[in-house]
Formats: C-alpha cells, sequence, structure tokens
C-alpha cells in the first residue's frame, strides 16, 4: 500500500474552517511532521509483522454524562487511558498471552489522535480517534472479516468489568459510560489517506481550549518488549 502524504495535507485543508486557512498555511509544517510519525510506526509495524498490515478506524465516544463529571485538565488523559486499555483487550481476544515476546508480531497496533473539538473547530467532549494496524495473520488465520472487530468491540463494551483509568484513577464501566466503538476497514490507501486526514483535522487549531494530541503506541510497546526479551534471556541462561 502506497500512501500519498500530500493528499493527506489535502484531506487536512479540506475539513477546516474557511475562516482558519490562514492557521493551516501557518502550520503546514506540523502537520508535515505529524503525518511524517504516522508514516514512521506505520513502517515499524511493517517490520515487526513483515508484511503489510491490515488497516481500520476507530472511534472511541464515552457517555456524557461520565465525561462531564471528570475535572477538564484530566479528560484527555482519561480518553487516552480508556483507548489504551480498549485497545489491550482487543488483543486479548485475538491472542492467547498477548505479552509474550513471541506474540508482540500478532498484536493490534494503534495510531491515536486524541480531540475535543469537531469538524468546524467547535467544542465537543473529548474523545479518540484511531487507525488500528493488524496482523494478517488474524484474517488468514482466524478467518476475522472487516466486521469482526467491530463485534469484538461490542462484546468488549458488554463483558468487560470496571477498571480504574492510569491516571487519576477514574473508575470506568464501559457498559454503563461508553456511548459507542465504531470500527471501520480501510481497504486501499485513499482510505487511509483520507481518514488520516479526519485524523488530524484539528491539529492546527491554536485556541488555548484544543487538547489535540497524538499518541504513538509503538515506543511503549517497544519498552516492554525490550523488559520481556531481558527477562526472557535471563530464564534461558539459568536454564
Amino acid at each position: 500500500m502506497t500512501i500519498n502524504t500530500n493528499k493527506i495535507l489535502n484531506e487536512v485543508t479540506a475539513y477546516m474552517n474557511p475562516n482558519t486557512q490562514h492557521k493551516y498555511q501557518q502550520k503546514r509544517s506540523f502537520i508535515s511532521g505529524l503525518t511524517a510519525d504516522f508514516m514512521n510506526q506505520l513502517s515499524e509495524v511493517r517490520d515487526i509483522y513483515n508484511q503489510e498490515p491490515d488497516m481500520f478506524f476507530s472511534t472511541i465516544k464515552m457517555n456524557d454524562s461520565f465525561m462531564l463529571k471528570i475535572p477538564k485538565n484530566q479528560r484527555a488523559t482519561v480518553i487516552e487511558d480508556i483507548t489504551l486499555d480498549f485497545t489491550k483487550r482487543l488483543n486479548n481476544y485475538l491472542i492467547k498471552h498477548p505479552e509474550r515476546v513471541c506474540n508482540q508480531q500478532y498484536k493490534v497496533r494503534p495510531f491515536i489522535g486524541i480531540e475535543n473539538r469537531d469538524l468546524m473547530g467547535f467544542g465537543t467532549v473529548e474523545h479518540s480517534h484511531s487507525i488500528l494496524m493488524m496482523n494478517p495473520f488474524h484474517r488468514r488465520e482466524h478467518q476475522i472479516n472487516d466486521n469482526h472487530l467491530q463485534y469484538l468491540a461490542l462484546r468488549i463494551i458488554t463483558e468487560s468489568s470496571p477498571f480504574q483509568t492510569r491516571t487519576d484513577n477514574h473508575t470506568v464501566n464501559l457498559k454503563r459510560d461508553c456511548h459507542s466503538i465504531q470500527i471501520d476497514p480501510l481497504a486501499v490507501s485513499e482510505d487511509v489517506e483520507k481518514t488520516l486526514g479526519y485524523l488530524l483535522k484539528t491539529a492546527t487549531l491554536s485556541d488555548d481550549e484544543n487538547l489535540f494530541a497524538v499518541l504513538n503506541n509503538n515506543s511503549m510497546e517497544k519498552f516492554y518488549e525490550t523488559k520481556n526479551a531481558q527477562r526472557q534471556s535471563a530464564y534461558s541462561e539459568a536454564a
């Protein structure tokens, strides 16, 4: 799959309010940097999978009643924790013992954007968009089709026990607190370009209330992979 980064820049422009076009022109290099970060993560995932990943677009929205109870300065980190927890639970459904070194190549890896603005730049409740990268192994060996991840998302919502966020220890009950988790396949490069443009649509808004952030989950995964590899090596030497 060949992705045209210029098309992504054009997509960001298309989503912006015409009254804010000058802000985009000032920050074109910023968008280029975020796009490069995605391309670097995609390159890393290709190396980990040793093939082109299947890609999906995920949106996680929590109920307003849940989000508005959380202090405003904590909401972004709460959405981050919920999104990372969802990815972890998704991997637990797909993989037996997903934290083992030998199974790292089978894990779903997300590129996550968190925002609190809509298409026109107006305020909305904090939520996340992710591009999920999945090893085609699951499609081939487990006969996972384009609708299966959506099915797993619904199971995670209804079957997950409550958990505490890593930041500020907020209790999350997905069955009660989650508005929706939507997952759609990205079949061709044009889908990825358009979707990444949508994910980055509010990145250039410079008002103080805009909390847009991108999370590269691979850097965190690499830390744990290194630790697991060191532990595995220690066990081997002891044996």
